[in-house]
């Protein structure tokens, strides 16, 4: 699944005429380890939380995972550890 599906399903879940009345959406996703999900979603919403294990990640996966979310010019809006 790419930005395509996912511009598109978040499209119709803002849509007013689509019979939804959300004020948010949130949507767990995988680690961003382990898949391009959270870049390629992150891209097409308003935003992103990243919630880290912080005892359990270096600290240049933390750093590296955050250039990766810029880099898809991702939006973070925080980060949880």
């Amino acid at each position: 699944m790419g930005k395509a599906y996912y511009r598109r399903t978040m499209s119709a879940l803002k849509r007013s005429d689509s019979g939804s009345e959300f004020d948010y959406v949130l949507i767990d996703t995988p680690a961003i380890s382990r898949a391009m999900t959270p870049p390629c979603l992150g891209a097409v919403t308003d935003g992103l939380v990243l919630v880290l294990k912080a005892k359990q990640l270096a600290a240049e996966k933390r750093t590296g995972a955050m250039h990766d979310l810029r880099a898809a010019k991702v939006r973070v809006l925080g980060a949880r550890f």
